[in-house]
Order: structure tokens, then C-alpha cells, then sequence
């Protein structure tokens, strides 16, 4: 707890000797001391605004006066995994973008264009046949009109559920836009 108290303040957790650390951080004395430790240098790991963790170094041999080359060095080691870190989520979130269903989640249009692009590639390899569903939701504006868009997004969202759930996990169910889905049964 005193050491995520430390890291939450955005503070450098700098010991050269772990029996000098204060009363209050008599947990982290224990597990450094049962696992060894004789002196420990921690930065947190911040993405964004979010803790997400730590780096650090620390010394089971001999205690180690930490110096600011040590600490400057894994702050930047830190902020170029943090930097990592971003750019996967947002290269996720990005691929999400292009190939899903904001509302959904399921596939869109150009991800379905990938997935019968397979289905038609494995139907030619293997001599093996497709299946391609159309769904449309019949009397779907009415349901927009009386109840408003927030219902009507649930529904198709509940619709999207229950057709994914009827397929299997190779086959793909795809929303085209509005009330249309697509499902691709591959290899039947």
C-alpha cells in the first residue's frame, strides 16, 4: 500500500537500503526482505493519466546508492515502454475503426469483403461450399419512430448478438449498415 501510495504521487521509490525504509511501508520491507532485496529503485509506468505499473531495478547482492544517471535512465526506459504501450492501443483502436461496427462491434463492410474473399479462396482450394445470409430487419424505422434511436440501438445490438451466437466461431455475422447484417458460413 505505501509503495502504490508512492507511485500514485508520481514518485520516484529510491532505496539504497531496504531496512531504512519508514515504519509505514513495513509490507514492502517484508517481501523485499523475504525475496532478498537489498536495496530497490522503482519509476511508475503512466499512460496517459493511468497508472498501469512499474519498472525498476533491484539489487540482491549488495545495496546500490542509486544515482540520478540510474534514475534518468529508467525514466526514459519507462516513458519509451509507456510510448509502446500507446501506440498498440491505438493502432487496436484504430484497426477497430476501420474494420468494425462502431455500434456493434461486428465486422463492417470492408472486413466482410476480407472474410467472403477467404470463404471464396478456401470453397476454390478445398472444393468446399459457402453459405451468404442476408439479414434485414423488417418494420425496423417504426421501431426507431416510437421508441426513439436509443432503443433502437439496443436492438440491433441484441440482434447482432443472437446471430453470432447462432453461427460458429469460423463463420463471420457482419453489420452492412442500418438494419441490413450479412452472415458468411464458411465451409459447409
Amino acid at each position: 500500500p505505501w509503495l502504490m501510495a508512492q507511485l500514485r504521487a508520481d514518485q520516484v521509490f529510491h532505496v539504497a537500503r531496504v531496512s531504512d525504509l519508514p515504519p509505514e511501508a513495513v509490507n514492502e520491507r517484508t517481501e523485499f526482505e523475504r525475496e532478498g532485496i537489498q536495496s530497490i529503485l522503482i519509476v511508475p509506468l503512466w499512460q496517459g493519466s493511468t497508472l498501469h505499473g512499474f519498472v525498476g531495478f533491484d539489487s540482491v547482492r549488495r545495496q546500490v546508492a542509486w544515482d540520478d544517471h540510474f534514475v534518468v535512465g529508467l525514466r526514459l526506459m519507462t516513458q519509451m515502454i509507456a510510448s509502446a504501450l500507446e501506440a498498440r492501443t491505438l493502432a487496436e483502436r484504430l484497426h477497430d475503426q476501420a474494420f468494425r461496427d462502431p455500434l456493434t462491434g461486428l465486422p463492417n463492410r470492408k472486413l466482410l469483403e476480407d472474410r467472403m474473399t477467404q470463404a471464396v479462396t478456401r470453397g476454390e482450394r478445398g472444393g468446399k461450399s459457402f453459405a451468404l445470409m442476408f439479414v434485414d430487419l423488417d418494420r425496423f424505422k417504426p421501431v426507431n419512430d416510437t421508441y426513439g434511436h436509443a432503443v433502437g440501438d439496443e436492438l440491433l445490438k441484441a440482434v447482432g448478438l443472437r446471430l453470432t451466437a447462432c453461427v460458429r466461431r469460423a463463420d463471420t455475422v457482419a453489420r452492412t449498415g442500418g438494419d441490413e447484417f450479412v452472415v458468411v458460413l464458411s465451409e459447409i
